[in-house]
C-alpha cells in the first residue's frame, strides 16, 4: 500500500493565538500538514485576524493545504451563550469587518466587567502582563 494512499483529513474548527488557541497561525498550518490535514478552517472566536498570516505561510512555504477562512461567533440565544461557526466567509466584507469589530468591543467590555467583579471579591485577576 502506498504511503500517500490515505483519506483526506478535514479540520473545520481550529483556533490560533488570535483567540484562545495555543499555536500561532504559522505554526498551526505546519502542524496541520504534519498531521496530514488536507483542508483546514481557522475559526477563531470573533476574529479573522489569523487568516492572512496563515495564507501567507501556506503560500511562502508551498504547503499542500487548503485553507478555509472562518470564524466562531459568540452570541446569546434564549439566555444561553452559543457559538456559531461560519465557514468560507469573506473576511474583507465591510459588514463582516464591522460586526467583528463590535464583537471585539463587547468581548473587551465583558472582560473589564469580570475583572472588576474579581477585584471586588478580592480575587486577583490574571491577564496579559500578569
Amino acid at each position: 500500500m502506498s504511503d500517500t494512499n490515505y483519506a483526506v483529513i478535514y479540520d473545520l474548527h481550529s483556533h490560533t493565538t488570535a483567540s484562545d488557541g495555543l499555536l500561532t497561525p504559522e505554526t498551526l498550518v505546519h502542524r496541520a500538514v504534519e498531521m496530514r490535514v488536507g483542508t483546514l478552517a481557522i475559526t477563531d472566536h470573533d476574529t479573522t485576524a489569523a487568516i492572512p498570516a496563515a495564507r501567507e505561510e501556506i503560500s511562502r512555504c508551498g504547503l499542500a493545504l487548503n485553507l478555509i477562512p472562518g470564524v466562531e461567533i459568540s452570541t446569546v440565544w434564549e439566555n444561553h451563550e452559543i457559538h456559531i461557526v461560519g465557514l468560507n466567509i469573506d473576511i474583507a466584507h465591510p459588514a463582516m469587518r464591522d460586526f467583528l469589530a463590535q464583537q471585539t468591543q463587547r468581548r473587551q467590555a465583558r472582560g473589564r466587567l469580570i475583572a472588576e467583579r474579581l477585584e471586588k471579591a478580592h480575587i486577583p485577576a490574571r491577564g496579559k502582563g500578569h
